[in-house]
């Protein structure tokens, strides 16, 4: 199996630096040149399927990726972004200043830590790990995600139980990673 992962491209809520989460903002043009740049790599490559999140940015994301290519395409809510209850639309100086402890602990990733009427890491983990086990074990397939769930989606892929994952990382939009295996 192989396994084309994508961060969807960057949005206007990235640009200014608050958390999205379950809610969406428009792609910028920088994020939509990127992605036709991305599309133009990835247009020989042929597919099996695709999978992309619920929400808007992945939806657009795998859209100008794919440039009307006939390829089955399965959207699946396990693999949207993580929820950041009422921290989505907040900048991370607007949740310091209304809770500091509670961002920090956040940018600790301590795995059941959520923030309020969020998702916990250990949470996010189980519905991609779902995720994960339903994929077919042959064939290549194009996965558009959300930086959190990227993140642990590769971490269930090299084979880490959620306990242990370290530091979270994200990755920048509209970039690539190849899984094989």
């Amino acid at each position: 199996m192989k396994l084309y992962l994508v961060r969807h491209a960057k949005t206007e809520w990235n640009a200014l630096g608050r958390f999205q989460g379950s809610l969406d903002s428009p792609l910028t043009e920088e994020g939509v040149r990127k992605t036709r740049t991305l599309a133009d790599a990835l247009g020989e490559i042929p597919l099996d399927g695709a999978y992309v999140s619920t929400l808007g940015r992945a939806q657009k994301t795998t859209e100008i990726l794919l440039d009307n290519r006939d390829i089955p395409l399965t959207v699946d809510s396990r693999i949207d972004e993580m929820n950041m209850g009422r921290w989505e639309g907040m900048t991370h100086a607007e949740i310091r200043a209304e809770n500091p402890e509670a961002l920090e602990r956040y940018f600790a990733t301590e795995i059941d830590f959520a923030a309020p009427e969020g998702e916990s890491y250990r949470k996010l983990y189980k519905r991609v790990e779902e995720f994960v086990n339903d994929l077919p074990h042959t064939g290549r397939y194009l996965i558009v995600t959300h930086g959190m769930t990227l993140f642990f989606l590769t971490e269930i892929l090299k084979g880490k139980t959620v306990d242990e994952i370290g530091r979270v990382r994200i990755l920048e939009g509209a970039t690539l990673t190849l899984y094989e295996g």
